[in-house]
């Protein structure tokens, strides 16, 4: 459905599915969420546009850079368990994507990355992962290789990190895909595999 729904989204021709009053009177006291869809707090990468769904269709969290955090994590908990027991986590980073600045950062220190005020958070996380990525520099090419690796170390951190959902994954359940969304042509690539 997700993939489905964002090939309309690229072509220009949204359905809109879900998002009458008939919808929302019927969501309004139990909610039907098919996957959780993790992603950037970019304004450009709206889940419910870009994949076509609407009313009680996805669970969305967002952070810059779509990195983790304990409440994340348990929201994500939240959505795997009973009575959601959503069958798919998608980890969806973006082209462009402004938090990974943390490059510009690692150009001026890269042994001691820092960004103004709270967004060192993004730092601490990213950083490590530009590093293991052996990207250089900071142009386009270079930020959207940390994305894509971002979105896969994600990933790896929600099948270590949570019991509930590292169970949910083992016993198929659940599956958690990484996946990169490109702000100039709304496609939204699968990194499985």
């Amino acid at each position: 459905m997700l993939r489905a729904g964002n090939q309309r989204y690229c072509a220009g021709k949204p359905e809109h599915p879900n998002q009458a009053t008939s919808r929302r009177s019927e969501q309004a006291e139990h909610q039907s969420p098919f996957a959780l869809i993790h992603g950037c707090v970019d304004s450009r990468v709206t889940p419910e546009l870009l994949f076509g769904q609407g009313i009680g269709d996805l669970f969305v969290t967002r952070t810059a850079g779509a990195v983790l955090d304990d409440t994340l994590v348990g929201s994500m908990v939240f959505a795997v368990s009973s009575p959601y027991s959503v069958p798919l986590l998608v980890i969806l980073g973006h082209t462009a994507c402004g938090a990974v600045t943390t490059l510009k950062a690692m150009e001026k220190d890269a042994g001691n990355p820092r960004l103004p005020g709270e967004m060192d958070d993004f730092a601490e996380q990213i950083a490590p992962i530009a590093r293991t990525a052996g990207v250089e520099g900071s142009g386009s090419e270079a930020v959207d290789t940390v994305v894509q690796a971002n979105a896969r170390a994600v990933v790896e951190q929600l099948l270590e990190r949570p019991a509930i959902i590292r169970k949910a994954v083992e016993e198929q359940r659940t599956r958690v895909v990484p996946a990169v969304y490109d702000l100039g042509t709304g496609e939204v690539s699968w990194l499985e595999g």
